[in-house]
C-alpha cells in the first residue's frame, strides 16, 4: 500500500531542499532535449540558494511541496499576479512552476497540484489561472488542455543562451 501524499507550504529554512528538488525535476524534464551548457547555466542562476530564498520571502509568491512521510515528490510555485496575463484574463494568478519527480509521475500528483492551484487561485479572488509551458513539452500541453487551459499567446524563455518559446495558457476558474 502506498503512502498518501499531502501538500504543504515550503518554509524558508527548507530552501536547500527546494533547491535540490528544483534542480532534479528540471533536469529530469529538460536535460535530454537541450544543450548541457544551457541547462547548467539556467540551473545555476534560477535555482541559486539566495535567489530561492528571495522567492520564498516574496509575499506575492508561495511554494508548496507535495510529499509523503518519506519523500518530496514535487512542488509548485504560485504567484498572486500573473506577469503575462492579458487584460481580459484579469484578475489572474500564475502557476509559474509545477514539477513532479520522474519516480512519482503518472500517479495523479500533477493533477493534485493543479487542483490545489485552482483552489488557491480562487482564494486569491482570481478569475483566471495562467501558466507558461515550453512549446516542445507536448505531454504537459496535453495535460493542461485536458484541464481546460487554452493558448492565448507566447513569449521567449531564455534557457541559458537558447531563446525558447513558451506557450501562454489560461483557464477560467
Amino acid at each position: 500500500m502506498s503512502m498518501p501524499f499531502s501538500i504543504r507550504a515550503v518554509q524558508l529554512q527548507e530552501a536547500q531542499q527546494l533547491q535540490q528538488l528544483s534542480i532534479t525535476t528540471f533536469t529530469e524534464a529538460f536535460a535530454t532535449q537541450n544543450k548541457k551548457e544551457d541547462i547548467v547555466q539556467y540551473l545555476t542562476h534560477a535555482f541559486a540558494i539566495n535567489r530561492l530564498a528571495e522567492e520564498l520571502n516574496d509575499k506575492e509568491s508561495e511554494f508548496y511541496f507535495i510529499e509523503n512521510e518519506v519523500n518530496k515528490a514535487g512542488y509548485i510555485k504560485l504567484n498572486r499576479k500573473s506577469t503575462y496575463a492579458l487584460a481580459a484574463h484579469q484578475p489572474a494568478v500564475e502557476l509559474e512552476r509545477i514539477y513532479i519527480s520522474g519516480a512519482y509521475q503518472k500517479n495523479g500528483l500533477g493533477q493534485q497540484l493543479l487542483n490545489f492551484s485552482t483552489t488557491w487561485a480562487q482564494q486569491q479572488n482570481a478569475r483566471t489561472l495562467c501558466l507558461g509551458v515550453w512549446e516542445h513539452n507536448v505531454r504537459a500541453i496535453r495535460f493542461y488542455e485536458r484541464n481546460g487551459f487554452i493558448r492565448f499567446g507566447s513569449h521567449i524563455f531564455m534557457l541559458g543562451t537558447d531563446p525558447q518559446t513558451d506557450l501562454l495558457m489560461a483557464r477560467p476558474i
